[in-house]
């Protein structure tokens, strides 16, 4: 009778021990920033690296491609938006991936598969051969961005995820800086272009990123504990706070009552993404990503073939440098928007500030050769474009990661950065049919304007706070998956009570 009293009371004790555990995000707040992220951001978020570099450079190098082959706009226009394509299939497939067998692995297959696709884009002898590449290319990004995504977000405290998805956009603009900076040696003027040798060159980051990340970069412990390895959690748990000198913080988590399995998959984790509580938000979300990707990447397209035809008083290689440099505040802005103000307000700061850029660039840009003064408003209008996109780029993706719990993140990720992909895809046809329609570049740059208008009015009826969601405890996981959660949770609890119990 005494032994099975004292049986009860350690299951007792083992029980409350358990309940009494801190989660895994509060570990993860505990150990803070460090070293530790420094390294997983050049790891990781160096995804973002290898795409700056890579659409910088076909940008630059379609006209060049299209005189060797003698291409019309059409086929110009379409070696862009197919990369897109690609990265609108990688992306929908990082989702699954991401959510299935952890966020690392995809990271590292994209470096590998972005330096692969490159140096055959580089061997390519005729449009179809470059057209397929340019496909995998974009396939390649795709797969690692909402992965980079998920990990960024699961391995930061929530303080610091905005500076740390700020500093891997930060990673695009030094792409883009190397590949500006290949551009201007080939040619200042870019007129004779050795595209082969450029497309060649842009796979030297992710060769060596691929490689380094295969062997340095951690996965997510919160991916590893819902996949039912929390030892395997802690054991990265314990290597962060080694590095940011904080070997004193105890690692033991609560392992969270959803864990994921087989069973439902994909459908479990799209009935999260489009379930009622958040369907408003994934939509406008969806939107906002559209609308992003549409004035980035039209204007990443775009501006190497507009800056040529307007006297910045500089070449136009070193226009293109410049353009990025100013990305640069961009990011600062984003950050500090992200870190002073709720989503939503800073979401719709960015909207409203690149419509009007937008409006300056393309009204100067008629006057420039005409009027001197007016070079002033059209470098105005280009610097705040690429500043403030940067900005939107900051907080639309950081959003984009936060309003969905662990079990669906990379999965709503991707949806949202797949939806926005739909818009890189279409704008280097759309800019290419209005120049051989209208003879003029203006229309396009009003266009975006008035799309950034109307994604502010889907912002403005957005719900705020969504991205205050916690993990497995979110509503938006409670409301879609109640019975899964409270079996899972209550044959969770048994389990360690009783293990921990019998310690």
């Amino acid at each position: 009778m005494a032994a099975r009293d004292a049986g009860s009371l350690a299951d007792e004790a083992g029980r409350q021990r358990y309940h009494g555990q801190k989660s895994l995000g509060e570990v993860v707040e505990d150990i803070g920033v460090g070293p530790a992220h420094l390294r997983v951001l050049a790891l990781g978020g160096s995804v973002w690296l290898a795409d700056g570099a890579e659409l910088l450079l076909i940008g630059a190098v379609t006209r060049s491609v299209a005189v060797d082959w003698n291409l019309g706009p059409g086929s110009r226009g379409s070696l862009v938006s197919l990369v897109f394509i690609g990265v609108l299939l990688g992306n929908l497939l990082s989702g699954w991936l991401g959510d299935s067998i952890g966020r690392r692995t995809p990271i590292v297959a994209s470096y590998l598969l972005v330096a692969v696709m490159s140096l055959g884009s580089a061997a390519s002898q005729g449009f179809w051969m470059l057209a397929v590449f340019r496909i995998g290319v974009g396939l390649a990004f795709g797969i690692g961005q909402p992965s980079w995504g998920s990990l960024g977000t699961e391995l930061t405290p929530t303080n610091w995820r905005m500076m740390m998805n700020g500093s891997a956009n930060a990673l695009f603009i030094v792409g883009e800086m190397y590949a500006a900076f290949l551009v201007w040696y080939s040619d200042p003027y870019m007129v004779d272009l050795n595209w082969r040798w450029l497309l060649a060159c842009g796979a030297l980051p992710s060769i060596i990123l691929g490689f380094a990340s295969m062997f340095l970069l951690w996965e997510s412990p919160s991916f590893l504990a819902l996949a039912g390895y929390p030892d395997k959690a802690k054991v990265v748990l314990d290597s962060m706070r080694i590095a940011n000198g904080k070997p004193d913080v105890s690692i033991d988590f609560k392992v969270p009552a959803v864990t994921i399995g087989t069973r439902g998959g994909m459908a479990r984790q799209l009935g999260v993404v489009f379930g009622r509580p958040m369907l408003y938000s994934t939509i406008t979300v969806c939107l906002s990503c559209f609308v992003l990707n549409f004035v980035m990447y039209g204007c990443l397209y775009s501006m190497p073939q507009v800056l040529p035809k307007v006297n910045m008083g500089v070449t136009p290689a070193m226009g293109l440098m410049v353009g990025c440099l100013w990305e640069v505040p961009g990011v600062i802005l984003g950050i500090v928007c992200g870190m002073s103000m709720g989503r939503k307000n800073a979401m719709l700061f960015y909207l409203v500030a690149t419509g009007v850029a937008l409006v300056l660039f393309a009204y100067s840009a008629s006057l420039a050769e005409k009027h001197p003064g007016a070079e002033l408003i059209f470098q105005a209008g280009y610097f705040g474009v690429k500043a403030f996109i940067a900005c939107g780029f900051i907080v639309v993706y950081q959003y984009s990661s936060e309003i969905y719990p662990t079990v669906a993140r990379t999965t709503g990720s991707a949806v949202c950065i797949a939806g926005g992909r739909i818009g890189s895809i279409i704008c280097p046809l759309i800019f290419e049919a209005l120049q051989d329609l209208l003879g003029t570049f203006e229309v396009f740059y009003y266009i975006m304007a008035a799309m950034c208008a109307i994604n502010f009015v889907f912002v403005w009826h957005m719900k705020p706070g969504m991205e205050a969601s916690k993990d497995s405890d979110s509503p938006a996981l409670e409301a879609a998956l109640p019975r899964e959660k409270s079996s899972m949770g209550k044959e969770t609890d048994a389990l360690m009570a009783a293990v921990q119990g019998k310690a």
